[in-house]
């Protein structure tokens, strides 16, 4: 991913698998603290063409695809994360050169007490408690920071699969909450995806369609104990791909797309 500068930043094995302490439970980072990080398979290079140059940022958290927000700290959102989340802020890096300070990174939490805030929650293998928020394992494929609202979307490969939305919040590590919108029938298998400046979703599914989420369409409650994924199918239209499908499986095709890409610039 290019940023203003020109130079490219990208997901590189940087080391070996085992994390720095400043990761793991003990350390004093500020995401540490809540959610500590043992081991990374991925982290984050920095390519500048003009030195011909490249600088390693080592993350706590695993990475795979990198995307720039539209916010003033130039946050370099990352997927491939697992059940975390993570960014550079790389304005603080330019300034520092502090890899620690600049990066950061978040549990995905739903609100299923709907009171609107992050409180304590349950484990993803426990029952919801509307008493309580609920954390989910739901790790981005795509990442795709809106222009709309200044939230994070993220495509999770499952079976039906689904997108995830992430409001950071003042203090992200501490504040961010999550949304996750499960992908209904006939659509299945989420892998790449985009976000268009209307803030709608456009994802590529294992179905043979190109799938859209809008969440304006959305009836009921997005936060509380009932949301959980499964409760705004009407935000879903798919759009299937010319050809022949598979018999048993609703309506499909057996042709099918990576990665959908939306072009926010204008560049075609």
């Amino acid at each position: 991913m290019f940023d203003k500068k020109g130079r490219v930043w990208l997901a590189a094995s940087v080391r070996g698998p085992n994390n720095p302490d400043y990761c793991k439970q003990g350390s004093d980072h500020p995401s540490a603290k809540l959610f500590p990080l043992e081991r990374s398979m991925r982290q984050v290079a920095m390519f500048d063409p003009k030195t011909q140059k490249y600088t390693f940022i080592d993350t706590c958290f695993q990475t795979h695809h990198p995307q720039f927000g539209f916010d003033s700290n130039d946050t370099l959102w990352t997927s491939g994360g697992g059940p975390v989340v993570g960014w550079v802020n790389t304005k603080m890096f330019d300034a520092t050169g502090d890899v620690v300070k600049s990066q950061g990174w978040t549990a995905l939490i739903l609100d299923t007490n709907g009171n609107g805030k992050r409180d304590d929650y349950v484990e993803p293998d426990q029952p919801v408690d509307p008493t309580k928020d609920k954390r989910i394992v739901a790790g981005f494929y795509a990442v795709m920071p809106s222009p709309v609202d200044g939230s994070i979307w993220g495509s999770y490969r499952d079976n039906p699969g689904a997108v995830v939305r992430l409001v950071p919040g003042s203090n992200p590590p501490q504040t961010a909450l999550a949304e996750i919108y499960n992908v209904p029938m006939p659509g299945f298998g989420p892998r790449g995806a985009d976000i268009d400046k209307k803030g709608v979703v456009w994802v590529s599914l294992a179905s043979g369609h190109l799938g859209s989420f809008d969440r304006r369409k959305c009836k009921g409650p997005l936060n509380g104990p009932k949301a959980t994924g499964d409760h705004c199918p009407e935000g879903w239209t798919f759009y299937q791909y010319p050809g022949p499908g598979f018999e048993g499986i609703g309506e499909n095709s057996a042709e099918s797309s990576y990665y959908s890409w939306v072009d926010q610039h204008n560049t075609f």
